[in-house]
């Protein structure tokens, strides 16, 4: 048996034993999805949600538990709304973390929501330090993108 999957039992009767224990439910999520990754067993990726779920509902403040509970809608093919929904609330919980921009970004794309997606930037930039203006002037400047191909504010 291999070490992670000793892991996943560990943390299975950890949880067993302590139904409200909102960590042990995380960090078993987040090996049922490194499993996941490795077997591709869809049973794995329920188990991992059905965890979040709960840990979420324990622990509403964990941003991290509403990321991989993202996550888990995003691996699947209709999930990218009710992602969106997990990681703009991890992203409420904590707005420094790029990771949850990057996510949201990428999900508002992928369901073609492009205005919404460049308001977001317009929203994030500040956050995270990033001057849209100079950034706007570099990319004209290396002839990366021509002037009129860009919105000034």
């Amino acid at each position: 048996m291999s070490e992670a999957v000793n892991a996943i039992e560990l943390l299975e009767r950890k949880v067993a034993a302590n139904a409200d224990d909102a960590a042990a439910r995380y960090q078993l999520a987040v090996l049922l999805l490194d499993e996941y990754g490795r077997v591709s067993e869809p049973e794995l990726l329920s188990r991992a949600r059905e965890q979040l779920t709960r840990a979420v509902q324990l622990r509403p403040k964990h941003a991290p538990s509403h990321a991989a509970l993202g996550y888990t809608y995003d691996l699947t093919e209709d999930g990218a709304e009710q992602a969106l929904v997990c990681f703009r609330e991890a992203r409420r919980l904590n707005p420094r973390d790029k990771e949850y921009d990057v996510y949201v970004l990428t999900l508002l794309e992928a369901t073609g929501r492009e205005q919404d997606a460049l308001v977001e930037i317009e929203a994030a930039a500040p956050r995270h330090g990033v001057d849209l203006q100079a950034l706007r002037r570099e990319l004209i400047v290396a002839g990366i993108v021509r002037p009129e191909d860009i919105e000034s504010d």
